[in-house]
């Protein structure tokens, strides 16, 4: 199994690697931190394999298309909350201020 984190700092990639099963893969597409740690115990004793990725092609994307179905439980647990539009510059500003208990927001109308 992989994980693709697509955020790029720190906390997230850090995340990846806890999630990440053993002798998985962690696919970084995100670019926000330029340097960051890595917990190398955790690379290490969990024999992850990690990637980088920039671009990818229409092969690539609609390979990933079809596995979704099976990645929806994964990416469900990553939503924290789903909210109005209305409050949405308010999550923001909890996201942006690193609150521990959001990790994404999906915002309707």
């Amino acid at each position: 199994m992989f994980v693709i984190e697509a955020v790029g700092i720190d906390k997230t990639v850090q995340q990846s690697l806890q999630w990440v099963a053993r002798g998985g893969k962690v696919v970084i597409v995100g670019l926000s931190q330029k340097i960051m740690a890595l917990d190398m115990h955790e690379i290490v004793n969990k024999e992850v394999r990690i990637e980088g990725s920039f671009l990818y092609d229409r092969r690539e994307f609609q390979d990933i298309l079809k596995q979704l179905p099976a990645l929806k439980p994964s990416l469900d647990q990553m939503v924290s909350l789903t909210a109005p539009l209305s409050e949405g510059v308010e999550l923001f500003k909890r996201l942006a201020g690193m609150d521990e208990t959001l990790l994404k927001v999906v915002l309707t109308d």
